[in-house]
């Protein structure tokens, strides 16, 4: 929501009665500034995140409806309840909402249509307003930590005494069972005191890493372990080292070879990776589960649990945790690896 704020001059009198004009005398003398801002920050009161948010209760007697004329016909019954609800947020903007009662705060549209990250009570999100309409966007980035940007300390510094709790985020915290640590400066306003619940049943992950960034990354990560990869460049030439064909050329042009890796489930960290927020790398052996796709010459610098050793045995075409995985080689040897002409009826049809 857009905002101004006007920053006061100072009314220092002049240094002498008699004093020229200069620049310091106009800017002490001068009138005052107007700050405007198109945006604004707001803290998350609540989120509705399914049908089973209190909003819909049918005791709630503001229960949202659809509206008739912009809704579709055999949908637009104005005894249905309004379900395009879910996903808005209930917020307190922080310069224009100050000691606002909760039960007079708004709730908020989702920016984004196509991807979605629904925020966490205590958590900022940037509020903007189109058409008399007000929308957020996912959380701001205020800590760089991957798994959680909350602060209970927020609604004490905007909203007045006390903090967000079951009683005013009903559809968030009520019931809540999982508690997260945040950090001590802020878990003493959680409200009551020590009780550091993020949602229903969120917990904060302390152990979670963001993944170290190669030069023209673009890394999708989210707050749970899960990350894909979209990258080129390696800063070890010798991992990519290009191609004749298509658009790669060679490493040295520095037009590298394009690389999508999907991780699912981060690895168990180790040595410096311990450290909070530490920047860790995929590793295609120990994460949960992996998808890399490559073109060009690319040598992977995973070393595939098809071919290596692992505890000084070999394991070559069977995988290394079931000795008797024989998927390829079932493929293989069965009538779709042997009869290409069950291929090509197949694809003709």
């Amino acid at each position: 929501m857009a905002h101004t704020q006007t920053k006061l001059k100072s009314k220092i009198q002049n240094l002498e009665k008699k004093q020229v004009s200069t620049v310091r005398g106009n800017e002490l003398s001068g009138s005052d500034s107007s700050f405007f801002y198109e945006l604004e920050a707001a803290i998350v009161i609540d989120v509705i995140r399914d049908e089973t948010h209190p909003i819909f209760s049918s005791s709630n007697p503001e229960v949202p409806v659809v509206e008739r004329s912009t809704w579709p016909d055999t949908y637009n019954d104005p005894k249905i309840k309004d379900y395009s609800w879910i996903g808005r947020v209930r917020v307190r903007l922080i310069n224009s909402q100050q000691t606002t009662p909760i039960n007079k705060l708004d709730w908020v549209t989702p920016l984004e249509s196509g991807v979605y990250e629904y925020p966490l009570v205590n958590e900022i999100v940037i509020i903007s307003t189109y058409m008399g309409r007000q929308y957020y966007t996912r959380r701001l980035n205020s800590r760089n930590f991957i798994n959680n940007c909350a602060d209970f300390a927020h609604e004490h510094r905007y909203g007045g005494p006390g903090g967000i709790n079951e009683t005013k985020s009903p559809g968030s915290l009520k019931g809540a069972r999982n508690l997260s640590d945040l950090w001590p400066a802020t878990n003493r306003y959680a409200d009551p005191v020590g009780k550091t619940y993020l949602g229903k049943y969120f917990k904060a992950n302390n152990k979670i890493r963001p993944l170290r960034h190669y030069e023209g990354d673009t890394i999708i990560q989210s707050r749970f372990g899960s990350s894909v990869r979209f990258g080129a460049y390696e800063n070890n030439p010798s991992v990519d080292v290009g191609t004749a064909n298509g658009y790669g050329e060679s490493y040295a042009d520095n037009l590298g070879n394009p690389m999508i890796l999907i991780r699912n489930r981060q690895k168990v960290t180790k040595k410096d990776e311990k450290w909070f927020q530490y920047n860790i790398l995929e590793d295609v052996n120990e994460d949960g589960s992996s998808i890399q796709i490559t073109s060009g010459r690319t040598v992977s610098k995973f070393v595939p649990t098809l071919t290596h050793k692992y505890d000084n045995v070999p394991y070559r075409r069977r995988g290394c945790v079931h000795k008797t995985y024989n998927g390829m080689d079932g493929i293989a040897n069965s009538n779709i690896g042997k009869r290409r002409d069950i291929i090509d009826t197949r694809f003709r049809n």
